[in-house]
Formats: C-alpha cells, sequence, structure tokens
C-alpha cells in the first residue's frame, strides 16, 4: 500500500505508539502487525484505500490522549473509582485533539475520538450506536480490542487468541459490529501472524 504520509513520518507514529503503548516492548514488528491486520480488515469491510490508510494512522494513535490521563490510573492494578474511570473517558475527546493537529490525519482524529463507542450505544464519549458509528471506527474498536486482550495489563493476564476470539464473539452485537467481529475472525483463522 502506498502511504500519502513520508516514510519519516510513518517511523515517526510508530515510535510514539511505542510510547503510548508501555504494555507493549519495543518490538519493530507489532505496530506492522496491527497495522497489517487493520489493512486485511479494512479491505475485507470494504474501505476506501484512503480510509484504510487514514484506519492504520488511528490503531496506533488512539490512546495517545493517555497522556493527559494520570499514570497512577493507567497503571493501577485495581478497579478504579468513579472518579478515576471519568479521567479515562476523556482520553478519547483528547486523542482527537492531539491527531487532528496533524496534517492529513483528520479522518483518523475522528475516528480515534470513537475507539470506545459501543456497538448498543453505551460507550463513551457521545454515546453513538450501530452504524451511527463510522465503520473505521468499529473496525478500530475490534482491532484495538483483539491487541488489547492479548495483551498483559496491570489488573488482568493476557488472554490467548481462542479466549480473545470467544470474547469478541461474546460481545459481538453489544460492544462490537458483528460484521466486523465474523470478519476479524475469518482473517485471522486464516492467518497467524495477525
Amino acid at each position: 500500500m502506498s502511504r500519502k504520509l513520508s516514510p519519516q513520518m510513518w517511523e515517526t507514529l510508530k515510535a510514539v505508539w511505542y510510547v503510548i503503548s508501555p504494555s507493549q516492548a519495543p518490538d519493530t514488528g507489532h505496530a506492522e502487525r496491527i497495522a497489517g491486520l487493520t489493512r486485511e480488515l479494512g479491505s475485507a469491510m470494504g474501505l476506501s484505500d484512503a480510509d484504510i490508510e487514514g484506519l492504520e494512522y488511528a490503531v496506533l494513535l488512539h490512546d495517545i490522549g493517555q497522556i493527559k490521563v494520570r499514570e497512577t490510573i493507567l497503571k493501577k492494578p485495581g478497579r478504579l473509582s468513579p472518579e478515576e474511570y471519568q479521567e479515562i473517558q476523556g482520553h478519547p475527546i483528547e486523542s482527537e485533539r492531539i491527531v487532528r493537529m496533524m496534517p492529513g490525519l483528520e479522518n483518523a482524529a475522528q475516528w480515534t475520538r470513537w475507539h470506545h463507542e459501543w456497538w448498543d450505544g453505551s460507550g463513551y464519549p457521545d454515546r453513538l450506536a450501530g452504524r451511527k458509528i463510522p465503520l473505521p471506527a468499529r473496525i478500530l474498536v475490534v482491532v484495538d480490542a483483539w491487541d488489547a486482550m492479548q495483551s498483559e495489563r496491570p489488573y488482568r493476564a493476557a488472554k490467548s487468541r481462542e479466549q480473545a476470539i470467544q470474547e469478541l464473539r461474546l460481545m459481538a452485537g453489544i460492544q462490537f459490529d458483528p460484521g466486523v467481529v465474523n470478519a476479524l475472525h475469518k482473517i485471522v483463522s486464516e492467518d497467524a501472524s495477525l
């Protein structure tokens, strides 16, 4: 895929991703694998090349707003208080503000805002539901969850691929777009590297 952003910008975005993904070791292949899965899923769901490209950047930058969240909250091993949860809920808006400052990433900025929206409308920050959530954002939600479930967190152990698929399927129609979950399941079943 040819990117409109320069190779230097792509490498810069990957570096930013490493900074905002402290649970990930500096594995040069991880960002590429997540971007690759995003490309595959975007293509399977019929996105245009421009939207796929924007989605690749969104998947790397969607949590950049967490730099505005206290580290003690991000690394807290137990349950968050209502006040702490409210602080966490502000990060998609901060992510949108930050990504919007980057030339050429206006659509990606919008999609980062909605990466915690739920299919049933119970997500945040705008409580969008179903197809009111743009398809690239619905894809981002699933790719983010797929990656997060398989990553170690302070408050839980990483899940296996099989457990992550089971969780996605369980939450399809509630948290996730069922069509996106089905497409991801097909893709990762055919390619164990993703």
